[in-house]
């Protein structure tokens, strides 16, 4: 049987959630312990391509796009160093985790300072890759979209990631339709065919919202910029909701005014810290699934 190439699209196994979409392409020589990566990535829902050498990952990629590479180091003819180094010139978005039965500390900064992200020493605990490429997808996607010119303004926040914390990518767009005293949270798979609109009313979030005082903005966004591209670093989410409370004297309804959320993902901060060291070629640009869902 080969393993090599992804199952057809009717053959799917029931794969997890974990890594859903993501394009890894695995470089072991060792056809055995190669079969056995494979298995267990697609069981995760990645779409992960097999090869046994680096002649062979370079050809895949002229054709085909890759998110992780799984490579290990002691391949035939070139090795996994070279090969680590060549890919960030050539895939420089991509996420690298090295293999290897090379232990020593020498060898790890080796890789390391070749252009891998991760380094993991055989015998190889498949469980703990899988964990591993997560932690890297997680990382090197920003959640909240780098700037706000991706459509996030002072009433409506767009948003991706794991923001549930599930392992699963979603989108996810904040409304705070003030007019009609709500707030919804329109919540979707991140490469989504379409979204819906306009919200309904099962995305109701919180009801019987108000004008902030001063009519401030429900959404304000701390940015850090780097030469001349601004990151998102923190959202602030501040909402005014007409409590069931009367006031005793003006037998008015009483208005209160909360900061319900800030989002500072770990991910968005190391994006722009990796930005302000010149290191631009670990953070990946918004997937152009979500960029479709952002008008």
């Amino acid at each position: 049987m080969n393993t090599d190439t992804p199952p057809p699209a009717d053959a799917k196994s029931d794969p997890g959630p974990a890594l859903a979409g993501l394009r890894i392409a695995v470089v072991e020589d060792d056809p055995e312990l190669r079969a056995i990566i494979l298995d267990e990535l697609r069981h995760e829902g990645a779409q992960a391509f097999g090869f046994g050498s680096a002649e062979a990952l370079y050809r895949h990629l002229l054709g085909t796009a890759c998110e992780a590479v799984v490579l290990d180091v002691g391949l035939p003819g070139e090795d996994g160093y070279s090969v680590a180094r060549y890919l960030r010139q050539i895939v420089p978005h991509a996420g690298i985790v090295m293999l290897t039965g090379r232990g020593a500390n020498t060898d790890m900064a080796r890789g390391l300072t070749q252009g891998a992200d991760l380094y993991l020493v055989k015998p190889l605990d498949v469980e703990l890759l899988v964990a591993a490429l997560l932690n890297l997808r997680r990382r090197l996607q920003p959640v909240v979209p780098p700037t706000v010119a991706n459509g996030s303004t002072g009433w409506t926040l767009k948003i991706f990631g794991d923001i549930n914390g599930t392992g699963s990518l979603v989108y996810v767009e904040y409304f705070c339709d003030i007019p009609n005293g709500r707030l919804y949270r329109n919540q979707m798979a991140w490469n989504a065919a379409a979204k819906v609109v306009p919200p309904t009313v099962d995305q109701i979030l919180v009801e019987n919202v108000q004008s902030n005082p001063g009519n401030a903005a429900c959404f304000t966004y701390q940015t850090k910029t780097i030469g001349t591209t601004p990151f998102v670093i923190g959202v602030a989410i501040t909402l005014t909701v007409q409590s069931q409370d009367k006031d005793p004297i003006t037998q008015e309804f009483q208005k209160e005014s909360k900061a319900l959320l800030n989002v500072s993902p770990r991910n968005v901060f190391n994006a722009w810290q990796l930005a302000s060291l010149d290191i631009g070629n670990r953070v990946q640009p918004t997937p152009a699934q979500v960029t479709a869902l952002l008008p």
